[in-house]
């Protein structure tokens, strides 16, 4: 049976106009999410499926500029899983950018 962990995930957008992160300016409203993650009860375990709102954290994290594997840290998946996802969603372009 999995476990879940809750972790947060901040808003790490830089304003446009005033250079500042989201939040601590007028410009840019901070978008935090708390995310519920499947837990690894140990190394051996594998999460094979993933959850729409595990794809959906997954796109928004690599277009806001994220690495592979600060996005791999966070949900709690090997780098090689996040890179493979990334190249099934169609998102193999650099960080926050969509593939032509």
């Amino acid at each position: 049976m999995l476990t879940y962990r809750k972790i947060e995930v901040r808003d790490t957008r830089q304003c446009p106009r005033c250079g500042a992160v989201a939040g601590r300016c007028s410009h840019l409203r901070a978008q935090h999410a708390i995310l519920e993650i499947p837990e690894r009860q140990n190394d051996r375990d594998i999460i094979l499926q993933w959850s729409k709102g595990e794809e959906a954290t997954l796109e928004r994290l690599w277009l806001e500029g994220r690495t592979s594997y600060q996005i791999a840290e966070l949900l709690n998946r090997s780098r090689s899983s996040i890179m493979g996802k990334i190249g099934a969603m169609g998102l193999t372009g650099l960080q926050g950018q969509r593939a032509a």
